[in-house]
């Protein structure tokens, strides 16, 4: 009785008991499960999204579904990775990381500097000077 009381929310249940009974009646040695068929639920570990940063280093034009079938993952679990843990997006064509780097916010405020240097002093007609553009 003692024993039982001091097992409480720790022992096993009755069930588990007979099934690991059953099963070592059939020859089983160990309680661990064997290896189940399929491929495991999460794809995502350090490998495959490592893999994906150089696929897309590499070609930053490389489409979710090449990378797809380059690695045999589903289109899903490639675009979850490329999103969520790259931190990237896609804009018109290539892959670009969400966040700037350091070496990108540093080039940004390079040529703001010298835009600004070029307005000074400060008149409309340097404003013709400027030709602006979108990627797309």
């Amino acid at each position: 009785m003692k024993l039982c009381r001091l097992s409480v929310g720790t022992a096993c249940s009755y069930q588990a008991v007979c099934c690991w009974l059953k099963e070592f009646n059939k020859g089983k040695e160990s309680l661990s499960d064997c290896p189940r068929p399929g491929r495991p639920k999460s794809c995502a570990n350090e490998q495959t999204i490592a893999s994906m940063r150089k696929y897309i280093d590499a070609e930053s034009y490389i489409s979710v579904r090449e990378l797809s079938d380059t690695n045999g993952l589903s289109y899903s679990t490639v675009y979850t990775i490329i999103t969520e843990h790259l931190r990237m997006k896609k804009v018109c064509a290539p892959w670009i990381p969400h966040l700037l780097t350091v070496d990108q916010k540093r080039e940004r405020v390079r040529c703001a500097t010298e835009l600004l240097k070029m307005f000074e002093p400060p008149s409309l007609q340097r404003l013709s000077d400027i030709v602006t553009g979108d990627e797309t």
